[in-house]
């Protein structure tokens, strides 16, 4: 998963308006934050199968986490070079996990004394959270209704008196249930596809 991050994250930022258009930049933070969590879980995993290491293992983890936030600080206020240096800096991350050999992540710095690995450093979407919050719930939701109903009529004549056959609808409950995971994980598949869509037919003109 954290290879995969890091890959839409690069995708993203070869835009060339990563940094400029509004919502690029609120995706890229996301995957940033979610890098963040991702390496916290890879720290505790290998600390756990490595008992005697443990202090070492967490502070070396803690280093990457503290240069993915440095970096989460330069999206949100970036240069002209920034997007850039993060091209490099997070292909230099996916050389790391690709190979598994985490040691060759150097950091030259020091730690802040006051770094919370806690904190959060994220730029607040536009949309209101309200708004937000109610179309999780409806997304949520819609799937579970939308299977109740399709079940409740495949026990009834109306889909067989009208020629539906069962594979459609079973195909339209997975899209549904797709849909939704894909919004939860905020994994942007469907993003993508849509991008790569927009892309062919660009390409066609």
């Amino acid at each position: 998963m954290i290879i995969i991050t890091i890959i839409y994250l690069l995708v993203e930022l070869n835009h060339a308006q990563a940094l400029e258009d509004m919502n690029l930049r609120i995706n890229i933070l996301q995957r940033m934050k979610n890098l963040v969590r991702l390496n916290r879980l890879l720290s505790i995993k290998i600390s756990n199968q490595n008992t005697s290491y443990q202090e070492w293992i967490t502070e070396h983890f803690k280093k990457i986490e503290f240069f993915l936030w440095e970096r989460s600080r330069w999206a949100i206020v970036p240069i002209s070079s920034t997007r850039e240096t993060l091209e490099k800096d997070f292909r230099y991350l996916l050389n790391i996990y690709l190979t598994g050999r985490y040691g060759d992540f150097v950091w030259s710095g020091d730690i802040p004394k006051n770094f919370n690995s806690e904190n959060k450093i994220e730029e607040k979407s536009s949309k209101d959270s309200l708004f937000n919050k109610i179309v999780n719930f409806v997304l949520a939701i819609t799937p579970l209704i939308v299977l109740l109903i399709l079940f409740i009529l495949i026990e009834t004549e109306i889909i067989k008196s009208r020629n539906i056959p069962q594979d459609v609808i079973f195909l339209i409950a997975i899209s549904w249930l797709l849909l939704l995971i894909d919004r939860i994980l905020k994994l942007g598949i469907i993003d993508s596809i849509v991008k790569i869509a927009q892309g062919i037919k660009d390409l066609n003109k």
